[in-house]
């Protein structure tokens, strides 16, 4: 039971590593100075209050982060609510509670392995690690439950067990064949290890995605893609930026990652040429840059980008004081575009641009192998999936049918 003395002890170290340590760990991360005062404030706020219930600031967990909300939010207001849940967050990241702590799985030890053999051997962004996680842990969950893995009771019973409760789910097709795709892969690496045969891996069975949309998106006609060039404000620092990003993933095909991975080294003004780092597969490239795309950079860095130590090429907001931009941060600023160009509600992602880019390319005449030179692909096969024809282009090269006279 806490005294009065040990309660006052702990609301003075609270505030003490509010006012110091905590602040340090705002500016380093390059908060603005008036944000981390304002945030510095709520805290102390939170740590009297909860001075009085017997309780420290030091000791808060992520569960307790919606109860503080609702009793210091005025009201409903949504801003003021998404203001206390920012700060608590920022101080748990600080404290190291942001997330709970969970005891690892007796087979996370397999999982862990696996994702390092794809790192490590395989080269894979994280993105495709995360679904791979996902996949594979949504397996060993099912197989062994709270128990260490053991290899020599599965069977492939087991598999095709697991198969049919995933196929009663309420997955689409193609998402049922990437998760049983996943699997295969995982127990071809557990076959590596020599802890079963390939049996099982033959057990896994293929599904068909016959008759099944095709997985490519729509990509933007030429009046759509006037459209959202045009929609950016080049007069300001953002709209320059989001300008200058979208032009790289619509005329140069650079995907998401890539273009948020580019340094301000990236860009050789003298040769007009751009560095692509290495994201996906391990492939980095070195592009030509078409005048267009240099000027937009170039306007850019000159009169768009804040002074920063930072070497990313793309920022955030200056108000932010130049820390790099995420992915998901730029993903919305151009789906913002889409909105605002009044584009179908449907597209959610950007990889369309980098899809209209080899389309483009394909219909000027340009070959499979050029233009997966220029995506970063290691096949042709992959490329095919990007180029996609009119229709209308395909009726000159229609004959009369031999038998027709």
């Amino acid at each position: 039971m806490q005294t009065p003395h040990s309660t006052d002890v702990g609301l003075a170290a609270d505030l003490e590593t509010i006012n110091g340590r905590f602040g340090s760990f705002m500016l380093e991360r390059r908060y603005a100075a008036s944000t981390a005062h304002r945030y510095q404030r709520s805290l102390q706020d939170y740590a009297r209050w909860l001075a009085v219930r017997g309780r420290r600031l030091a000791d808060l967990d992520l569960k307790d982060v919606p109860h503080i909300v609702r009793y210091h939010s005025v009201g409903q207001c949504p801003t003021c609510k998404e203001e206390r849940r920012a700060t608590l967050r920022v101080w748990l990241r600080f404290t190291g509670r942001f997330r709970p702590v969970v005891a690892p799985a007796p087979w996370q030890g397999w999982l862990d392995e696996y994702l390092h053999f794809l790192t490590a051997h395989k080269g894979l962004v994280a993105a495709t690690l995360v679904t791979r996680r996902l996949a594979v842990s949504g397996y060993l969950a099912w197989q062994f439950g709270q128990r260490p893995a053991d290899w020599s009771r599965v069977c492939q019973k087991d598999i095709l067990a697991y198969t049919r409760e995933l196929a009663a789910g309420d997955l689409r097709r193609n998402t049922l064949k990437g998760r049983l795709s996943s699997l295969r892969q995982f127990l071809r690496f557990v076959v590596i290890r020599g802890a079963i045969s390939s049996a099982l891996v033959d057990a896994v069975p293929s599904v068909s995605n016959y008759g099944q949309s095709p997985a490519r998106p729509v990509v933007l006609t030429e009046e759509q893609r006037r459209k959202l060039l045009r929609s950016f404000p080049r007069r300001t620092p953002v709209g320059r930026r989001n300008y200058a990003m979208t032009i790289c993933m619509i005329d140069l095909g650079l995907r998401i990652s890539e273009v948020i991975a580019l340094r301000l080294t990236s860009v050789d003004r003298e040769r007009h040429l751009l560095t692509v780092p290495a994201v996906k597969n391990g492939r980095g490239r070195t592009l030509p840059l078409p005048r267009r795309v240099e000027a937009a950079l170039v306007a850019y860095i000159r009169m768009g980008r804040p002074d920063s130590d930072c070497p990313q090429l793309f920022l955030s907001d200056p108000v932010r004081r130049g820390t790099g931009l995420s992915v998901s941060a730029a993903r919305q600023h151009v789906i913002r575009a889409f909105r605002q160009c009044g584009f179908p509600a449907s597209w959610g992602g950007v990889h369309r641009l980098r899809h209209t880019f080899a389309s483009r390319l394909h219909s000027h005449g340009a070959d499979l192998k050029q233009i997966a030179d220029l995506l970063g692909h290691r096949g042709i096969e992959t490329t095919n999936l990007y180029t996609q024809v009119d229709v209308r282009d395909l009726r000159a090269l229609v004959q009369p049918w031999p038998l027709a006279s």
